[in-house]
């Protein structure tokens, strides 16, 4: 997994989706860290039903803004389900992070100015 950096297509266009969807209120710099009970969606003391219910509409969420908001794509071969449903594994897992959550996005979303970032 690569360092969390604000020169990263994907933390910082993750980092700022989940910001203006109001799930979390931190900085980018510490905002790596946070766990998925961190962000408002999350709730311990919902069933696993509930709380995968809430992950998919927060993961459509983020998918949409993505979309519309910030002009990213697709990455060739990939649906909006399985992004969608790559995004519910995270934000489901007690132990993953906003950082787990866009190396995942990385994988799914064509992010601008991908082809200018380092590869390590």
């Amino acid at each position: 997994m690569s360092e969390w950096n604000k020169n990263n297509s994907a933390h910082r266009i993750t980092w700022i989706t989940l910001y203006i969807l109001r799930q979390h209120r931190s900085l980018f710099p510490g905002a790596g860290s946070l766990l998925m009970p961190d962000l408002v969606f999350f709730n311990k003391t919902s069933d696993a039903d509930l709380r995968r219910s809430l992950a998919e509409m927060i993961a459509l969420q983020v998918h949409s803004v993505f979309i519309s908001q910030f002009g990213v794509g697709l990455e060739d071969g990939k649906t909006e389900d399985q992004a969608v449903s790559e995004m519910v594994t995270i934000l489901v897992d007690e132990l993953k992070s906003i950082h787990d959550l866009s190396e995942v996005n990385d994988v799914s979303y064509k992010f601008f100015n991908e082809e200018d970032e380092p590869i390590l």
